[in-house]
């Protein structure tokens, strides 16, 4: 905010040099305010006209003497920079002067566009196609020139007719000019025998509208075929779980050409798809202590980012402990799988109706029997208790495997393994009814869930290029990992 005087000073010096400076270089001058705020000053001040230009080019002086520079010999930059005006102003100057003299120069009052004056060069109240065709007095003897006035009655009479037939076409047409589209229709009946030149010149019509008007009326439509598409990915491919990206990249491999994620994002509300887990509260969680010394953090970088990649298969793993409540069994379900970072691949997932040592102590001796002569991974888990004590301690050493542990409190140390519960609860768990299934039954469903996870689902790998979605057990297989 400025001052009130700070203002009126402005005002009153801007008034007093009206016309000499735009607001840019007046502001500029003065050293406050910026443009915009001056141009919304002037136009709110009683001494403005806003029939009456604003601001001019530069006073007749430094033109007159930019003018005689050049006539002396100076090139147009040199004489621009010793007396100020741009380059473009002293070449449009010395233009004028030539052609009109010293009485061309001085600038001439203009009035200003207002909203809803007409764009088009046409006679006051009429449009182009309306002007009536005019008959010479005297028609010529020659008879390629009769042809010429012949040819030019028949255009004049055919852009009214043309226009007429676009009117006629269109019931909702309410009286007050043709609107872009319905002048395109007439300029390209008219094409055919006269040309898009000529058609567009009688409807006052510019040639980049007429032609960018035609190719969307009657191009090919970008979205056939679209809402089938969409469909396909997000009811069979995504099981209505998967988002608007996952979308996208499925109707863009199933059509063969790419297609704006905005279409897709469009289409999909139009057809009311929405992720069944959308819009989910996370749940809070709480650190429960300590037992003993922890392992270290192998997958924590000396930048304090993390490890969560692998260059060959069984080389780290994640694992934890998540839970799962049904709506009429008061038991809950928890499952510990083993997610190898290779590929995020489940390689052990024990379930079971308690945390204890037992589930926990499994997870590691399921997933061992996937590992190869020689293979000795890391295995990383959070700091909670089944992770420290004896028995999980035990099974990693007979395997050989190589412990390591999430610092304290902070929980995305882990995050492989917590986007793996994400994905996973999103796609299979949220959304969907649970009522009256047991634990037992959902604990085989998960069992046949977590080997539909690596065989049928659909996961995007980017393999050194762009992104492609594959199952984790077809990558292989089409890498030529696999036989």
């Amino acid at each position: 905010m400025y001052p009130p005087n700070k203002k009126r000073e402005a005002l009153d010096l801007w008034f007093a040099t009206y016309g000499e400076f735009s607001i840019a270089e007046f502001t500029a001058q003065l050293g406050y305010p910026d443009s915009g705020t001056m141009s919304r000053w002037t136009r709110a001040d009683p001494r403005h006209d806003p029939d009456r230009a604003q601001y001019r080019s530069k006073p007749i002086a430094p033109k007159l003497e930019a003018i005689r520079r050049v006539a002396g010999g100076e090139s147009v930059s040199s004489a621009a920079r010793a007396v100020g005006p741009s380059r473009g102003q002293v070449r449009i100057s010395v233009n004028m002067h030539a052609e009109g003299g010293t009485a061309a120069l001085p600038p001439k009052a203009t009035a200003r566009r207002t909203a809803g004056m007409a764009k088009k060069k046409t006679a006051p109240g009429k449009a182009p196609y309306e002007t009536p065709p005019q008959i010479p007095a005297e028609l010529p003897d020659d008879p390629d020139e009769l042809r010429a006035i012949i040819g030019r009655l028949e255009f004049d009479n055919a852009v009214p007719r043309e226009v007429l037939a676009v009117l006629k076409a269109d019931p909702a047409f309410t009286p007050g000019g043709l609107a872009r589209d319905e002048e395109a229709r007439a300029a390209l009946a008219l094409q055919p025998r006269y040309g898009a030149v000529a058609a567009c010149a009688a409807l006052g019509l510019a040639h980049s509208t007429f032609y960018s008007v035609i190719g969307r009326l009657t191009g090919p439509d970008r979205d056939d075929g679209l809402d089938g598409a969409v469909a396909r990915a997000f009811l069979e491919d995504g099981a209505a779980a998967r988002g608007y990206r996952f979308v996208a990249a499925r109707v863009a491999q199933t059509l063969g050409r790419p297609v704006s994620e905005k279409r897709v994002r469009r289409s999909m509300a139009k057809q009311g798809f929405e992720a069944c887990c959308a819009g989910r509260r996370r749940g809070y969680g709480s650190y429960g202590g300590e037992t003993d010394p922890p392992a270290p953090n192998l997958l924590l970088r000396d930048d304090g980012t993390h490890r969560f990649r692998a260059d060959r298969p069984n080389e780290i793993r994640v694992s934890d402990i998540t839970q799962f409540s049904l709506p009429d069994d008061g038991r809950k379900v928890h499952l510990g799988p083993v997610i190898d970072l290779f590929d995020g691949r489940p390689v052990g997932w024990p379930a079971g109706l308690r945390p204890d040592a037992e589930l926990a102590n499994s997870s590691p001796r399921t997933a061992a029997l996937s590992l190869g002569p020689g293979e000795r991974p890391i295995v990383h888990a959070d700091r909670g208790c089944h992770y420290r004590w004896d028995g999980w301690k035990a099974v990693c050493s007979d395997f050989g495997l190589t412990r390591s542990m999430s610092r304290k409190a902070t929980s995305p140390d882990n995050a492989a393994c917590e986007g793996f519960f994400g994905a996973f609860k999103n796609e299979v768990f949220y959304g969907r009814d649970w009522s009256g299934w047991t634990a037992e039954e959902f604990m085989a469903l998960l069992e046949a869930m977590m080997r539909w996870w690596s065989s049928g689902r659909l996961k995007g790998f980017r393999d050194d290029g762009p992104l492609r979605y594959d199952t984790i057990d077809g990558r292989p297989m089409r890498l030529g990992l696999a036989a």
